[in-house]
């Protein structure tokens, strides 16, 4: 038996970092200027962590922070090298942490800006990315799926919680892969095969096989049969509210069945027949919602002399496979349509 050792828990939240011990007691409070500096700490313990700001880890000989793709200086407020996708912020300095906007902004590994609920201001934005290669990827393609997206979850711009108004905004990058471009999977990437033939899936959120045409053999519009807006669905994490053909084999109902209260939803219906409701924005929001005003209840019954609640908004939350809707077991009572 070891009775001294002792755990500790380490909740990064960009500009504040807590350390807690087995009992749940913080051992040590760490708070930055935005840029990553540290601005004050607190210590109730002999043990400190590395992984500071971002949970990144500082090397205290250099005073930097290793992100995997390159390093910051947080008191220059700089990269110490240019960024790998630098292509795409045209008219941006290579060098420049978050867009110049650390408080908004959280850059999660050098590579690209994620955007964070924040919750003093109201705000929600989902980013993501979707890159597109296959036999039926072209720009036009990537037009109607972008188009799909924006005019279905797109539309929802507002989102109530506990008498709180959200707006939301949705900013969704649909574009072609570039040839012998290596695929990054960072929480905010996805990449989707088109094929010209009717298929169509999403098998592990961030990739999949979506057609190009429609079930006539035409040309994809944003309208009519589009797969996007219920593919979409599945990356942002959320599962079929019917009954899928390996729930169809375990049970005596029939493949497509539709979950009692889903019917004309769009996680629900053939491709572009069902709509985006507020219960899908339910299952999206509200987790990260309920653990995003935990943590700043918490920091200000902690610190209740802090002059400001900040460090623990815009916080990033992801949306990948390890934060998917659980499996539906209990919801399979269904009604046919």
């Amino acid at each position: 038996m070891h009775d001294n050792i002792r755990l500790y828990h380490v909740d990064h939240l960009g500009s504040t970092s807590l350390v807690t011990d087995a009992e749940g007691l913080i051992t040590q409070h760490v708070a930055y200027i935005p840029y990553g500096e540290i601005f004050v700490e607190q210590r109730n313990g002999s043990w400190n962590t590395p992984y500071l700001f971002n949970a990144k880890e500082l090397d205290e000989e250099t005073g930097l922070y290793y992100y995997g793709a390159r390093y910051l200086d947080p008191t220059n407020a700089t990269w110490l090298s240019v960024d790998p996708l630098f292509e795409k912020y045209v008219g941006m300095t290579p060098y420049n942490y978050c867009a110049g906007n650390p408080v908004k902004l959280v850059d999660v590994d050098g590579r690209d800006a994620e955007i964070t609920i924040n919750w003093e201001k109201g705000t929600i934005s989902v980013n993501a990315n979707i890159y597109l290669y296959g036999d039926g990827a072209t720009k036009q393609v990537a037009q109607a799926y972008k188009d799909c997206i924006m005019n279905s979850w797109g539309a929802l711009n507002e989102y109530e919680y506990k008498d709180k108004t959200f707006t939301v905004t949705w900013n969704i990058n649909v574009e072609l892969a570039k040839n012998g471009e290596p695929m990054v999977f960072d929480g905010v990437n996805n990449y989707i095969e088109c094929k010209k033939d009717i298929a169509f899936s999403t098998t592990e959120m961030n990739k999949g096989t979506w057609r190009s045409r429609n079930s006539n053999g035409g040309l994809l519009t944003s309208e009519g049969d589009n797969p996007a807006i219920h593919e979409f669905g599945h990356i942002l994490g959320l599962r079929d509210r019917y009954i899928t053909r390996s729930e169809a084999k375990r049970t005596n109902l029939s493949y497509k069945t539709i979950f009692e209260g889903w019917e004309g939803n769009v996680m629900a219906e053939p491709a572009g027949k069902g709509v985006v409701e507020t219960k899908n924005l339910d299952i999206l929001f509200s987790p990260a919602l309920e653990t995003h005003k935990f943590m700043i209840d918490a920091f200000e019954k902690e610190f209740p002399s802090s002059p400001r609640r900040f460090p623990y908004d815009n916080k990033s939350y992801k949306i990948n496979k390890d934060h998917r809707e659980p499996i539906l077991k209990t919801q399979l009572k269904s009604t046919s349509k």
